[in-house]
């Protein structure tokens, strides 16, 4: 991947903006599907192993960021998604209801905001290399925007693993060499008037 992976409520959601709904609608396609799962997501439960160590929590969204925009909600706990620091930013949403589900996403809009970490009992924030999410029942997982199937799932970053082509980007040129451009440039202008005045 190289965005985000979501399992649980993000995937959910992904699935229900079907094609025809984002034809109709656009990005308001996510936000009434986002708002449509938040009634009907159910808890289940995760186990994250990062480093050897099980937790085990319950939750509706389990997010992993390499790269998120602040649009992308459930990616921001730590308020910014570090994208060249080789570790995957991962949230955890543990809210009970749907009403605190909702305080969630616009708590972790305004962490977006603002760009600071969240600082709520029902958010779980780390950052790691690599993890493996195993969830009972299995959670649906959409990786940048595809569903790609369900957990368990092992994620792991590798730092500056992904090689971008792009056209050289042009440097502008050192005060020096503008002004030896200049003298370049006056010196055969007056070897010109001076050719011709001779002529």
């Amino acid at each position: 991947m190289i965005l985000l992976a979501g399992i649980g409520f993000e995937a959910e959601t992904i699935e229900r903006a079907n094609r025809d709904l984002k034809n109709r609608l656009g990005v308001l396609a996510y936000i009434l599907a986002g708002m449509q799962q938040v009634g009907q997501q159910e808890q289940f439960l995760a186990q994250i192993e990062v480093d050897g160590t099980v937790s085990e929590c319950q939750s509706g969204a389990i997010t992993i960021a390499n790269v998120a925009p602040p649009t992308s909600l459930l990616a921001q706990g730590f308020g910014q998604v570090l994208v060249d620091d080789g570790l995957l930013d991962v949230t955890i949403s543990t809210a009970n209801t749907r009403l605190q589900a909702l305080d969630t996403m616009l708590n972790l809009f305004g962490s977006a905001l603002i760009k600071t970490a969240t600082n709520r009992e029902d958010i779980i924030c780390l950052r790691t290399k690599r993890l493996t999410v195993t969830t009972d029942p299995p959670q649906k997982v959409v990786v940048d925007g595809e569903i790609i199937g369900t957990t368990p799932v092992e994620i792991e970053c590798i730092p500056q693993g992904l090689l971008v082509f792009a056209p050289p980007v042009a440097v502008p040129p050192t005060q020096e060499e503008v002004d030896a451009e200049i003298a370049e440039e006056m010196a055969a202008i007056e070897d010109a008037v001076e050719q011709e005045e001779s002529a």
